[in-house]
Parts: structure tokens; sequence; C-alpha cells
């Protein structure tokens, strides 16, 4: 982490100006993953997830979305919300989904990039807990402890709760990347005006991005001490994963809903960005 910044950071989203993406369908999801939750590009092909009731099985599709290998994790699926990975390939997956704000057993598991081409994997576990949750549920207006995104960066991971309470913040914890009993430390706090479902970093690790239903806020050198922020919008589904390649096409990964296809969805992510007025966060 290049600099720690500061405890609560304000978007003022009403005042920005904002420019609508043209998505690409990229494919359309395998039956097999009706709830995708989570997205990840690595090794030539992507790995998704299905969130909460669903078995415990991360699939590998290849680029027009065929199901190429799936791997049985032993561990529950309470609420797998989000995917990332490090710098060696591994992978983690947030069992922290928490719609009602009174779970005690968050859950980050681990799949060593060595054991990725195996059929079954008993992962490594990372255990934590919000440092200012102290009940479980809190009073309505603190429901702050759903999550469903979070990114690695630095050995370290950073989530990014899906607020349920009238503030809109986001707010941002940070944990050690390695197996253990954590508390999650407050960073952060973003007023996003909307329910974040997914994020990633753009592989420079200087950019920010974060997935709502809706829209995309981009924020431009999250890590320096002079963030900027672009908001790209695009037709309201339910959309749950985004990633970036190396070549800066965003992915996006939708939710089934009322029995309607979901597919994967793209764009350049500059392209997107020239169309659309910079905003300095003060």
């Amino acid at each position: 982490m290049k600099k720690e910044i500061s405890l609560i950071l304000f978007i003022l989203i009403s005042v920005l100006s904002k420019a609508q993406v043209n998505l690409q369908q990229t494919f359309q999801i395998p039956s097999e993953l009706p709830e995708a939750s989570g997205v990840i590009s690595l090794n030539n092909g992507f790995w998704l997830i299905n969130d909460s009731g669903n078995d415990p099985i991360i699939y590998k599709l290849d680029h027009t979305g065929n199901i190429i290998h799936s791997i049985y994790i032993k561990g529950k699926n309470i609420d797998w919300e989000d995917l990332t990975k490090d710098d060696e390939g591994n992978i983690y997956i947030g069992d922290f989904g928490n719609n009602k704000n009174k779970r005690v057993n968050l859950k980050i598991y681990i799949l060593p990039y060595k054991q990725l081409s195996n059929d079954t994997i008993t992962p490594q576990v990372i255990n934590f807990k919000y440092e200012n949750q102290t009940s479980f549920p809190p009073a309505e207006s603190e429901l702050d402890f759903d999550c469903e995104s979070m990114i690695w960066t630095n050995q370290s991971l950073y989530f990014f709760s899906k607020n349920r309470s009238k503030s809109k913040q986001t707010k941002i914890y940070k944990i050690p990347a390695a197996p253990g009993n954590y508390t999650a430390v407050l960073k952060d706090s973003i007023l996003t005006n909307g329910g974040i479902t997914s994020a990633t970093l753009t592989t420079d690790g200087e950019n920010l991005l974060l997935l709502s239903k809706k829209a995309i806020y981009v924020i431009k050198n999250y890590f320096q001490p002079s963030p900027s922020l672009q908001i790209l919008t695009f037709k309201k589904s339910r959309k749950e994963g985004i990633c970036i390649n190396s070549f800066g096409k965003v992915f996006i990964a939708e939710e089934n809903k009322d029995d309607k296809d979901n597919y994967l969805y793209s764009f350049k992510l500059q392209e997107a960005l020239h169309k659309s007025p910079l905003k300095k966060m003060d």
C-alpha cells in the first residue's frame, strides 16, 4: 500500500456528471452458475462462483463460456459473494455475505495456485470480524456489515461494505491476506449512493473499480494523495462480479433473475473513461 487514506473520504455523487457505457455481451453464463456472484480472469480463462444456497464449487470457463474445469471446495457456501487473486495466482473466495448483519462466522477461503488443477481442494481459511460491530444484528440505522466485494493488494485484503442503512456509505476494511483469525480494521468510507456488489483493481494497482447494479465508480490513483472519480453507468440488472484483464478490458458477471439468461459483459475501460468527466476527490 503506497499510502493509507483518510478515515472518511466523502464523494458527492449527486453533483457529478456520468457517462453511459455500452456493455457488450461476451457470452451467456452457463446454467451451472445461475447466481454468479464473483469473477476473476486467470490462466487464460474466467473463474466464477455462485452465492448462497449453492454447492461450494468454483468453475473455470473458457472465453466462449464453456466450463472447462470445476473444483469442489471443502467448506460451506454460506454466502459466497466475491473473488479476488494475488500476484502469485492464489484465489480468495469471500464467504462474507451478511444480509441481516448477524453473522459471526465470516470467512475467506484461500485456494493455492498450485492446486487449481485439482478436482477438490481443502482451502486455507481466514476468519474475521469487524472491529466496529458489537451487536448481531445492529440497529436498523447501523446495517453496515454486509459485504459483497474485496480486492487483494500488498499482502492485504480490503472489503467494501454493501451498506443497508440510510447513510449510503461504503465502508472499507482491511485484514492480512494470510490464514488466521483477524479483526477487520475500518480504513475509509465512501458515499456511493448505492450497494457495492464487487470490486477490482486495474493491473497496475493504481485504480479502484467499485461495481453496483447500475454503475461503476472508477477511483483513479486511489492510493495517491489526490484521487479522482469517474462514474460509468449502464442499464440496471443484477450485476454481481467485476474483473479486468491486462489489456484494460473490464468484464462484468450478472445473476439470473426471473429465469432470464445471465451474461458476462465487457467493455474497454479507457474508451469509456474518455467519455466521462473527471472529478477530483477533496
